[in-house]
């Protein structure tokens, strides 16, 4: 193949859906945090609604983006935790990969359609919780850490190679 015919892609391939749409929204309140969370996926949106909490102190807004790759079908790893300040990432190996900027206030996962349901409720979902509150908190109180050992305890139990259904 010549390189013209491979150079000339009116939109090169988006293998690491980093453009996919998200174009399910809603807002909701988290910890005390008014969360605008964007989805791919319907599923994902009704099981955060289930997780919204109330508090009267809101603090500044901060974006959830939220991808489902359901070509990864493969089951959660040991988690492996990548930070320099004010971003944190936390990969479950292929099934899922969290980034959180504490700066920009931003979450972005992308969750592969090997976590069902009940672990995206059960361990992602808290987690993202506390990988968003102790991120800002730590940034904010001039911590060398942005998130204390309580952020990842919902992720680090569970099940690893998938989730028990």
């Amino acid at each position: 193949m010549p390189l013209s015919a491979i150079t000339n892609l009116a939109q090169p391939p988006d293998l690491l859906k980093r453009f996919v749409p998200a174009l399910l929204e809603m807002r909701l309140q988290v910890g005390g945090v008014d969360v605008l969370m964007q989805t791919n996926d319907s599923l994902m949106l009704d099981a955060v609604r289930d997780f919204e909490t109330d508090s009267p102190t809101v603090q500044q807004a901060f974006v959830w983006k939220l991808v489902r790759d359901e070509e990864v079908q493969a089951g959660p790893s040991e988690p492996m935790v990548i930070q320099r300040e004010p971003v944190v990432v936390v990969s479950l190996g292929p099934a899922c990969l969290i980034g959180v900027d504490s700066e920009r206030r931003e979450l972005l996962a992308f969750i592969g359609g090997g976590i069902d349901d009940r672990a995206f409720r059960s361990f992602i979902l808290p987690a993202l919780r506390h990988l968003m509150e102790y991120g800002p908190a730590a940034a904010n109180a001039g911590g060398s850490r942005l998130y204390d050992e309580k952020t990842l305890d919902a992720v680090s139990q569970m099940p690893i190679g998938g989730s028990d259904a």
